[in-house]
């Protein structure tokens, strides 16, 4: 389970300030925030970016709040957010980062 809507209303920021600043729609935000949709490596970065916390923030682990089979699902999500991540880092992007 992402933590996307929490920190989002934390920061008092709503769904269309949101989309403004990620470029993404707002339709697509809210299917993330519900988990009706997982999100790509590049629109975590956005929102983490956006929100002003990294994407492992959003999309950390809280053991005993999810249940087993959700803890296992979100460590799985975090692994492949992070070696995307990593193999994302050894490719030159434009911005130099």
């Amino acid at each position: 389970m992402n933590r996307l809507r929490e920190i989002r209303v934390l920061k008092r920021v709503t769904q269309y300030e949101l989309r403004l600043a990620t470029g993404m729609h707002q339709s697509k935000i809210s299917l993330i925030e519900n988990g009706f949709v997982e999100p790509t490596v590049d629109e975590m970065e956005k929102l983490g970016c956006a929100l002003g916390v990294s994407p492992e923030e959003i999309w950390r682990v809280d053991k005993g709040t999810n249940g087993p089979a959700n803890d296992t699902i979100d460590d799985n999500r975090k692994k492949t957010f992070l070696k995307a991540r990593l193999l994302d880092k050894s490719t030159p992007r434009e911005n130099g980062t």
